[in-house]
């Protein structure tokens, strides 16, 4: 349910007429939303003593995730005079929430 007891079809429902009404006024122009279109979310909880004594720190485990599944910028290089950058994503297998520590991070033991 969202805010006032309305659930999210029906609010969703209720933004794009007030959007709609808003553009129309001539008042107003360009009136948008500014949210994120309603998108899958997956929660994730980390154990924070076990990455430990895998020797990683949460950092480690959060950078990992994030590039794993959202990418990260790592470096830049020169192909035929033109820079392009270099990005790192994981497979998409991994996207489906089959991951751990143990497939992804570096531990900082030898």
């Amino acid at each position: 349910m969202a805010s006032g007891g309305t659930d999210r079809d029906s609010l969703m429902k209720l933004r794009s007429q007030l959007l709609a009404a808003a553009n129309q006024s001539s008042e107003l122009q360009s009136v948008r939303a500014n949210d994120l279109p309603q998108m899958p979310q997956l929660q994730v909880d980390i154990d924070n003593n076990k990455a430990v004594s895998l020797g990683l720190s949460l950092s480690d485990v959060t950078d990992t995730l994030s590039s794993a599944w959202g990418g990260t910028y790592v470096n830049d290089f020169i192909d035929r005079g033109r820079v392009k950058k270099v990005y790192i994503q994981g497979r998409k297998r991994r996207a489906r929430g089959a991951v751990g520590p143990r497939q992804m991070v570096r531990s900082r033991q030898r």
